[in-house]
């Protein structure tokens, strides 16, 4: 039987935030047996490389999130690449690497930025493998650095994508070469972690919940909030059945009965091929008796869902 991941976010775009997070807050520690976990903040930026020669007549577009979840701090890349298709589900079931890393090798500046990079060259059965639409890179702490913060790597990450590269010998970039520009708009989220069923602690957890604002920062916009944003996972398995409401019923009992009624709610119910057509997911095995929806979702999954919906709207 195929299943379903047991994570699903819902948007609320027409909410209010100061009123809409304060309902879902006590939804979630009043009704239920839920506890706070901690403030929760991500900041998607855009940046556009534009379109030249080597890039393509498209150009190509990056998206940058940060995310602080209580003392976690996690920075995402994602590139995407308008001219090239996205991969199947049929591509890329033999392989066995997920990435490299890449460490700045210069001398003389603060290099301490580590990017894991998606491999495009990785060949299958029955030939190469093209390049893939998006290409998902996670910013890390290189060994030895333990002590760096994440937020310090974003900027550091943000600074060299909007500047040229140096040339040898110090000669200035050439006229046409071109280098990330920054976008004016950019989408933050701001909320709450939860935990629901938590009668002995975060580790008998049943339910990790994440409500948030969603509002646009910079641009002619900056300010203006765009309802709310609502993630929900169930712990317990990595997935469900295909055909189960479980996750989705539970979701939608957080809310207003009258929103529900109303259709305000928005499931973002993604279906695995956009994933695995962002390289962000292996197709199913099927030598390995794996199925349809039988994977764990992760964060990556939840950011590229953010950058997803967003650019849907229209907000990126």
């Amino acid at each position: 039987m195929t299943g379903s991941p047991s994570t699903l976010l819902a948007r609320w775009p027409s909410a209010n935030p100061q009123a809409a997070i304060p309902v879902l807050g006590r939804a979630l520690t009043t009704s239920r047996p839920g506890l706070s976990t901690g403030r929760r903040a991500v900041q998607i930026r855009p940046l556009r490389l534009p379109a030249s020669e080597a890039h393509g007549k498209e150009g190509r577009n990056m998206y940058v999130a940060r995310a602080l979840d209580g003392q976690s701090e996690k920075v995402e890349v994602f590139v995407e690449n308008p001219a090239a298709p996205l991969r199947s589900a049929g591509q890329g079931r033999d392989r066995k690497g997920k990435g490299k890393a890449v460490e700045g090798e210069k001398d003389g500046d603060d290099d301490d930025l580590m990017i894991v990079e998606a491999d495009e060259t990785e060949q299958e059965e029955g030939g190469a493998l093209g390049p893939s639409r998006w290409t998902h890179c996670s910013v890390g702490v290189p060994p030895g650095m333990a002590g760096m913060a994440p937020g310090g790597l974003y900027d550091t990450f943000i600074q060299r994508a909007l500047f040229a590269p140096p040339q040898p010998g110090g000669q200035p970039p050439q006229r046409d070469q071109s280098y990330w520009q920054p976008r004016a708009q950019a989408v933050s989220i701001e909320g709450y972690s939860f935990i629901v069923g938590a009668q002995a602690g975060a580790q008998s957890a049943e339910w990790e919940v994440k409500v948030g604002s969603v509002g646009l920062k910079g641009g002619t916009a900056s300010g203006t909030t765009k309802g709310c944003i609502i993630e929900v996972t169930y712990l317990p398995v990595p997935y469900l059945p295909a055909n189960s409401t479980f996750v989705k019923d539970f979701l939608l009992s957080l809310f207003p009965p009258q929103a529900v009624r109303n259709g305000e709610i928005e499931i973002l119910d993604l279906p695995e091929e956009l994933f695995i057509g962002a390289g962000l997911l292996d197709p199913p095995d099927a030598d390995k008796d794996e199925e349809e929806g039988e994977w764990a979702w992760r964060d990556k999954h939840t950011t590229f869902a953010y950058v997803h919906q967003f650019k849907k709207e229209g907000l990126l």
